[in-house]
């Protein structure tokens, strides 16, 4: 069902908006949701700080649910051209273009911080009913820029040739996820610092990408 939704989320009315209107409502949609969860999340109040009537959203959306899943195909098409196509377009070596990635994610993450929170949520328990859908969607996309990453080092001889490809770049995409949850999230930032830093100061960005490539490097190179 969920599946069959998803399709027909955003009607043709929404499509026909000026691209700028459309980016204000999703933007503003995704605010919402990710300030307050799926559940507790208002239509009314989404419409009031969209500057939309609430009869004009339920004719570019079929209803709550279908603008929610609009909302996540929204923000992983935000994270696919902002993060993941570095990985097309960054030069250097296989760390190099990580480390290059891991930077984006950190600007990614403070610019689209709604937008993180967003998926951060797809994890709770109450949100299961989604998981089926959109975890395939995001996490597929994602899993397709490491694997040809870590398939091309392997070809150039930059990495350990026996490495597993699913396991690197699981490893790889956790990483990216945790940096990208620890800006914006208190808990996530608290559980990188107890694991991390050593002293009293906290581990800024910089730094936690540098804990991030050595447990890498750790793992792929020869």
């Amino acid at each position: 069902m969920l599946s069959i939704i998803f399709k027909i989320a955003m009607q043709k009315t929404f499509k026909k908006l000026p691209e700028k209107k459309q980016t204000h409502i999703l933007d503003t949609a995704v605010r919402v949701f990710a300030r307050k969860g799926y559940y507790q999340a208002n239509v009314a109040e989404i419409c009031k700080e969209a500057g939309i009537s609430n009869g004009a959203l339920y004719k570019y959306f079929k209803n709550k649910e279908s603008l929610f899943l609009s909302c996540f195909d929204y923000g992983v098409d935000l994270m696919n051209r902002e993060i993941f196509a570095r990985y097309l377009t960054a030069s250097g070596t296989v760390f190099e273009k990580i480390r290059d990635v891991l930077e984006t994610t950190s600007r990614f993450a403070k610019k689209h911080s709604d937008v993180v929170a967003l998926y951060l949520e797809l994890g709770s328990v109450s949100n299961n009913r989604f998981a089926d859908v959109l975890s395939d969607k995001v996490e597929k996309s994602a899993r397709g820029f490491h694997v040809e990453l870590i398939k091309d080092a392997r070809e150039r001889g930059e990495i350990d040739s026996d490495i597993d490809i699913n396991i690197a770049a699981y490893i790889i995409d956790n990483n990216l996820m945790l940096l990208a949850f620890s800006i914006i999230s208190d808990h996530y930032n608290q559980r990188f610092q107890t694991y991390f830093s050593s002293t009293s100061r906290e581990l800024d960005d910089r730094k936690k990408i540098d804990v991030i490539m050595a447990s890498i490097g750790q793992l792929l190179k020869p």
